[in-house]
């Protein structure tokens, strides 16, 4: 497959996570698991510390990820949680499709990262793909 081919399907497949992931957008919380992350990540804002101030069974990772995104865009701003989900989800994609390239799967690359914006976005429950959560 020639190298301009492949670039356009790439991104044809990358536009497809964006427009699946659209609607994720709409909703400001999808799951009780995002609203416990906003809690926690209020508190290391606050001078906190996760465990202590703010309380869950969860690797810590999300929280101060929240913390970093309230502070840099804003307080509870939801939407920013999820557009940078989204352009994360979009980065796995490419390494997906980058990792079978290295495998030697030219044409499956393709496809792999396909199935990974597919399941990934449509494949599970809405509260569950389109929420921020380490599930």
């Amino acid at each position: 497959m020639k190298q301009k081919c492949f670039i356009l399907i790439l991104f044809g497949i990358l536009t497809l996570n964006v427009v699946l992931r659209l609607l994720s957008l709409l909703v400001p919380v999808w799951n009780g698991d995002e609203a416990v992350s906003a809690t926690v990540a209020h508190a290391i804002l606050d001078g906190g510390v996760p465990y202590r101030d703010g309380v869950d069974h969860r690797g810590p990772i999300t929280y101060y990820i929240y913390a970093l995104i309230f502070a840099i865009f804003g307080r509870d701003n939801m939407l920013a949680i999820h557009a940078i989900l989204i352009a994360w989800s979009s980065a796995v994609a490419i390494f997906v499709v980058a990792f079978a390239r290295l495998a030697g799967l030219q044409r499956g690359a393709l496809f792999a990262g396909f199935l990974f914006v597919l399941v990934s976005s449509v494949g599970l429950a809405p509260m569950d793909v389109y929420a921020f959560h380490t599930e």
